[in-house]
């Protein structure tokens, strides 16, 4: 392995290797001595097979083309990590990740995650006409545009002032708080098959050039879709479809998901069979409310009164119990839970997750070793973002996001001043990348 020059190897910039760290976090391996290496950094060394996993996905995730930019590029960004990873040891930022609330609840979905998975997967099956339809998709892309509302409320009242008249480009300029898609109608430009959202993707596909769908539920809230053109690749070929039929069958399965999870979900929530008492609830909002905008604790001054039951499992949540489950949700999500209505719909959704994350510990799903090796990846990102975020630069009065990028930077520099650092140039320039497309 050879020495090269250091200045030269991370010349990329740190926004394009902070990215790839922080969405292609990988394990680094001494065990693999007879492996072929890429680089050691301080004994650590990475692998040609530990690399060309993290790349291959690189590439799909990032929607890249292999070149010797972004093979230095993921290169850069998983030598960063090591010494990230290295000083956040030093300073014992792990265990302080381990007892956070936000890593808590990330676990938990992570682990919800892996239960759905286990009880739905199976069951997502895609034939040979949809996967051949899917081909067909990805032999074109569309150029398409959205209004966007978060909740189901709110994208029927864009709906009615569409119909009423209302131009696009003037709801579009309400309805997104992204300066871009405000100002040019919520046009995302020409997307191909695997950019978008599944539920956005899959329903934007099947609209005919100028077609507006109705109001749909996607991963981030609702959208009114449009379809404004469409280029083709009018060659399919057989072999090239053989050759993609797993990635298509992933993508046929994404599809689906949302969907299965949200009727699973539905199912359980029959079967919980909540009752809500509606006066205890009405006495409860305004507590709720007050964790709006609040980093600090709030100690309830209602008595420890129910607010709802099960009946198939004849247990009960008290008013405790429901503040403490609406601590963990986002700020966006205490706000919406301004009626009772909507209180009924969350704290539901919360119990659920209760429940089922239960059955997950019930299955020994949190010891399985998919699940680990995902919270030993999340762990590195809470941890990365926590250095990240915990530098300041002294020198600057007003600590902006430029700024911060900046002094993260000068700390990156300084930590590969004080690691030793050597990289197989020839290895990186020369391996083979299997052409099959990622998912």
């Amino acid at each position: 392995m050879q020495r090269v020059n250091k200045d030269f190897f991370f010349r990329l910039s740190l926004a394009q290797r902070l990215i790839a760290v922080i969405f292609t976090i990988t394990f680094f391996s001494c065990d693999q001595a007879n492996a072929p290496g890429l680089a050691e950094i301080d004994g650590d060394i990475i692998t040609l097979d530990s690399y060309l996993l993290r790349y291959q996905s690189f590439l799909s995730k990032t929607h890249q083309t292999d070149n010797l930019s972004n093979r230095y590029a993921l290169l850069n960004s998983l030598i960063d990590e090591a010494m990230l990873m290295e000083y956040a040891e030093e300073k014992g930022i792990p265990e302080k990740i381990d007892k956070s609330p936000q890593m808590e609840k990330d676990k938990g979905q992570l682990l919800l995650n892996a239960f759905y998975k286990q009880e739905i997967d199976s069951q997502l099956i895609a034939g040979e006409t949809e996967l051949r339809r899917l081909y067909t998709w990805s032999k074109s892309s569309i150029h398409v545009r959205h209004l966007f509302s978060r909740t189901r409320e709110g994208i029927l009242d864009i709906q009615d002032q569409f119909d009423l008249g209302n131009s696009w480009e003037k709801l579009a300029s309400n309805c997104f708080t992204d300066s871009l898609l405000s100002s040019n109608g919520g046009d995302l430009g020409f997307r191909e098959l695997g950019d978008l959202d599944p539920a956005f993707e899959q329903i934007a596909f099947q609209l005919n050039d100028g077609e507006i769908s109705p109001p749909i539920m996607t991963g981030d809230g609702y959208s009114i879709i449009q379809l404004l053109e469409r280029k083709y690749d009018p060659f399919l070929i057989e072999n090239e479809y053989l050759h993609m039929k797993d990635r298509l069958d992933i993508i046929a399965k994404t599809y689906k998901k949302r969907p299965a999870v949200r009727e699973y979900t539905d199912r359980v929530y029959n079967q919980l069979r909540f009752v809500f008492n509606h006066e205890n609830l009405l006495q409860l909002l305004p507590e709720i409310n007050l964790l709006k905008g609040k980093s600090v604790e709030i100690k309830s001054v209602l008595p420890d009164i129910t607010i709802v039951k099960s009946l198939s499992l004849n247990t009960y949540w008290t008013s405790t119990d429901i503040l403490e489950k609406c601590r963990t949700l986002s700020q966006e999500k205490i706000a919406r839970i301004n009626s009772v209505e909507n209180a009924k719909s969350i704290i539901s959704g919360l119990l659920i997750r209760e429940v089922l994350l239960k059955k997950a510990v019930e299955a020994n799903l949190h010891h399985d070793k998919d699940f680990m090796e995902q919270v030993d990846k999340l762990k590195k990102q809470h941890t990365i973002q926590n250095i990240f975020y915990g530098i300041k630069n002294p020198d600057i009065e007003h600590d902006d996001h430029s700024s911060r990028f900046n002094a993260f930077q000068d700390f990156i520099d300084n930590l590969r001043k004080e690691s030793d650092i050597t990289i197989d140039s020839t290895v990186v320039k020369t391996f083979i990348l299997d052409k099959r497309m990622h998912i």
